[in-house]
């Protein structure tokens, strides 16, 4: 289990009991005899717990709890051979995880120290899949930006030509299929705006506008693209703007 306790306490036998039950239980352990060897072998000893007595020298168990609280954001666990109320609320108003009482056996420091450990591998296992879901989002948006970018630039051009074509002498029919062509080509690119804006959605970077637009003129348009296909399937369009 890659899971890293510093150990620490003025008293040497309770050090050394710490370190033998848990390494007996697959964690990795280092020991400092007082809240400032702790605090210096915090600069390069990255724990994820840390295992402290209450009552030391200048800087108690409680100012350590504080402080790696406040610059390291680690787990801490306060142990105590002083039996009080007052001491247990102190340790949590600190930000303590857990609390132990000394001396403790095998199985008391093992449950204590499994139920912070789980927490971390929760916060863990979140943080893998935040990671991941960010790497999928950013993947399909990069997708989305790229198929966009793609159907966007040759319709352009459609709906360039298309323009130019209306203003040559056409038939009635000819026209009105153009027309049709330009009504489609529109929506296409409609379309793929929204592709785009999709991803800027997910971005939180997507502004609205409020505009001006004609009903009647937008539902026509979509007649005029859906008439072609409607003969096909035998389904008759109505639409009725009131």
């Amino acid at each position: 289990m890659n899971i890293s306790i510093l150990i620490v306490d003025d008293d040497e036998s309770i050090r050394e009991i710490a370190t033998l039950f848990l390494t007996h239980s697959g964690y990795c352990t280092q020991s400092a005899s007082s809240a400032e060897q702790a605090l210096k072998m915090l600069e390069e000893f990255k724990a994820d717990i840390v295992l402290t007595d209450i009552e030391m020298g200048a800087i108690d168990g409680l100012t350590l709890t504080r402080i790696i609280k406040e610059k390291y954001h680690m787990k801490v666990i306060v142990m105590t051979g002083n039996i009080s109320a007052s001491l247990y609320e102190d340790a949590m108003k600190t930000g303590a995880n857990s609390f132990i009482f000394k001396p403790f056996g095998y199985h008391d420091l093992n449950m204590r120290v499994t139920k912070v450990v789980n927490e971390i591998m929760i916060k863990r296992k979140i943080c893998e899949m935040c990671k991941e879901n960010e790497a999928e989002n950013r993947a399909k948006n990069e997708f989305l930006n790229l198929m966009s970018r793609e159907i966007r630039t040759p319709m352009h051009k459609v709906i360039e030509l298309t323009t130019a074509l209306l203003d040559t002498d056409l038939t009635h029919e000819q026209r009105h299929y153009t027309e049709l062509i330009l009504s489609s080509a529109n929506l296409l690119r409609l379309v793929t705006n929204g592709m785009f804006d999709y991803s800027r959605i997910e971005a939180s970077k997507l502004d609205i506008d409020i505009i001006d637009f004609d009903l009647r003129l937008m539902m026509d348009d979509i007649l005029d693209f859906l008439s072609i296909m409607a003969p096909e399937t035998g389904v008759e369009l109505l639409c009725d703007v009131t």
